[in-house]
């Protein structure tokens, strides 16, 4: 069926009126309408001109925010307190003396960053003169 064939495309002007309103537009139109529609005009009008002018500018980078460190973690002896009460030192590397005992060769500072753990032990049956910190897998290994 045709959309002219229906009901709806045969009515009168007055049973349009009826049914769906009056269709004749409005007489007359508002005046706050028209200063709210200039406004609009004037405000696009004016941006424009600022931010091809300069007068508006935006970076175009991505602004930068601030990270917190990512805390590094150095194996060694554990945190070190020394006679004036820092504790920013860990030792990386020992030696034996004659009577056996281990005797730290060198020292690391941490940083305020830096967390310090405790390096695990030597296998068990490794006899080493010298020993230093492995920082990749954590161990105490022989020194070359």
């Amino acid at each position: 069926m045709a959309w002219q064939e229906r009901d709806y495309a045969q009515w009168t002007d007055e049973e349009r009126a009826a049914y769906l309103g009056s269709l004749a537009p409005p007489a007359r139109r508002s005046r706050r309408r028209d200063l709210v529609g200039l406004a609009a005009v004037v405000s696009l009008v004016l941006t424009v001109s600022a931010w091809h002018g300069g007068l508006l500018s935006f970076s175009s980078t991505e602004p930068t925010t601030a990270t917190a460190p990512t805390a590094r973690i150095v194996y060694g002896s554990g945190r070190t307190h020394t006679a004036n009460g820092a504790d920013n030192l860990t030792c990386v590397a020992m030696t034996r003396d004659a009577a056996g005992a281990r005797t730290c060769t060198h020292w690391r500072t941490l940083e305020p960053s830096d967390l310090s753990a405790p390096a695990a032990p030597l296998p068990k049956g490794a006899a080493c003169a010298s020993i230093t910190v492995d920082q990749k897998s954590g161990r105490w290994v022989c020194a070359p």
